[in-house]
């Protein structure tokens, strides 16, 4: 964007970043002060105070390159390594899905559920990546649960555990599994939770760019995205408490095709949940 002897004050850089991210970007501004704000290794609350400031060669250099990599479609929160998602910042790299706000409805539900359920508890976290939600209702609700956390990816659980161990979620365990299979047969949980694959793979033409940089064994599923959360139902009859819950995220056009899948012999249909769009996002069952 600008030459090396050029030296733009922030107020000019965000301005040009902006324009240069619009092609790409429908938060184009709000991206650059997160790029720059990383460059910088300042809060972007600091940037607003410090607009005439002028960048060195080096802090001129690392901005471009953030910016020419966001202008190739790469996702804001793998190029700043972090996302925030519930009440905390997660470290996220592209072995993980990046936490999305629609998903909290999973975390803000299952707290809901879990609160009305005399403790200890426990619960399973399928399908973990990041750890978002295990670590955040880990954190909601303190010594009351214990959680478990599994993926299928080793790298996935680096991650996970990471983020465990920055935000002091002692009462969350991991383990390399494909969903239930590595877990022991006499386990229970009160909840089940997960954010599985869902995507087909017929979408793939029609996703945004962002989501090419993303890990796809977590986006996409066989059977119209189904395949993973009909595992997820069918194994939820045997791991689950009695009066235990399953809630699970899925896209809008799979909700005529939950009714069927949760028919499992055991199992009762509680509730579909809207995500801030007010599409539905998430269907809960429960153990009867």
């Amino acid at each position: 964007m600008f030459e090396a002897n050029d030296k733009p004050s922030i107020e000019s850089l965000l301005q040009e970043a902006s324009l240069t991210l619009q092609q790409i970007s429908e938060s184009a501004r709000l991206d650059a002060e997160l790029l720059l704000s990383h460059a910088l290794k300042i809060s972007r609350e600091q940037i607003f105070s410090r607009f005439q400031q002028v960048l060195s060669a080096s802090e001129l250099k690392d901005f471009d390159s953030l910016v020419a990599k966001r202008q190739q479609g790469e996702p804001v929160a793998y190029l700043v390594g972090a996302k925030d998602f519930w009440k905390h910042s997660f470290f996220v790299n592209n072995n993980v899905l990046i936490p999305r706000p629609d998903s909290e409805i999973l975390v803000e539900e299952s707290a809901k559920f879990l609160s009305k359920r005399a403790g200890p508890l426990k619960a399973l976290d399928l399908g973990t990546g990041s750890g978002c939600l295990a670590i955040s209702l880990a954190l909601e609700l303190g010594d009351r649960i214990e959680l478990l956390a599994v993926d299928k990816s080793q790298h996935a659980l680096e991650v996970a555990c990471q983020n465990a161990k920055k935000l002091g979620a002692n009462n969350v365990s991991f383990l390399q599994s494909d969903w239930y299979s590595s877990l022991d047969k006499a386990m229970d949980f009160d909840l089940i939770v997960s954010n599985p694959p869902y995507l087909s793979f017929e979408q793939r033409p029609e996703l945004a760019p962002d989501l090419s940089f993303e890990p796809s064994q977590a986006l996409f599923a066989e059977d119209s995205g189904l395949s993973d959360i009909k595992i997820i139902v069918k194994g939820a009859q045997q791991f689950l408490k009695p009066g235990g819950m399953l809630i699970c995220e899925i896209q809008p056009a799979q909700q005529k095709a939950i009714d069927y899948i949760s028919l499992s012999d055991g199992l009762n249909f509680l509730n579909f949940y809207n995500d801030l769009a007010r599409q539905c996002r998430a269907f809960s069952v429960r153990k009867g």
